[in-house]
């Protein structure tokens, strides 16, 4: 068996890490970490952490830096004490993931199937909607005045995630006209700054 230090993976070590795609912040034989986002897992090797920790949970390559997806971890950190356990999004049998793809396209309904790449980040249960409305719940329908969705499908990575949601737990936020307030008080969300 061949030892881990062994010449040959030192010299291969960099290439993969490369293909592998994570983000890398040189390969200086003095083994300084030039970041403080990064580790050396050797001397002369370092990657970004959070490259890697994309790698490993699973990000499929969307960088960190995304302001959108910060947007939601940031919701979600915000919302988590909020919320029940996941998922958060509703798995649909394979015939109905077709339809759904054929009502979002034919009725223009906002909704990316590419983004976030990982779809449990999704700030709305778009599919759950869907799947209410098809069985006729009253409750599943836009107002017609503006088009919004109903708070009911909101998850914990939206920005005004509430006590409306099918996910939240009852301490979470309420709304009081269009602003968004938590059990202190304390205003989290302006809707008249967010149309």
């Amino acid at each position: 068996m061949r030892p881990v230090d062994s010449p040959n993976i030192n010299s291969r070590l960099p290439r993969l890490i490369e293909q592998a795609g994570w983000p890398t912040l040189g390969y200086g034989a003095d083994g300084v970490t030039r970041s403080r986002h990064a580790a050396s897992i050797r001397p002369g090797i370092n990657i970004c952490m959070s490259g890697l920790l994309d790698m490993v949970m699973g990000g499929g390559g969307q960088q960190p830096d995304d302001p959108e997806l910060a947007a939601l971890q940031q919701n979600f950190a915000r919302n988590q004490g909020w919320a029940q356990p996941g998922p958060y999004t509703t798995q649909l049998s394979p015939s109905d993931e077709q339809a759904f793809h054929g009502w979002v396209a034919q009725n223009k309904i906002p909704y990316d199937f590419s983004w976030p790449q990982d779809q449990s980040l999704q700030d709305y249960d778009m599919r759950g909607f869907w799947q209410a409305q098809q069985q006729g719940d009253p409750n599943a329908a836009q107002a017609a005045s503006n088009g919004h969705f109903p708070d009911q499908y909101k998850t914990p990575y939206h920005e005004s995630f509430s006590n409306q949601s099918q996910y939240a737990l009852p301490n979470a936020p309420i709304w009081r006209g269009n602003r968004l307030y938590d059990s202190s008080g304390r205003m989290i969300f302006d809707g008249d700054q967010h149309p």
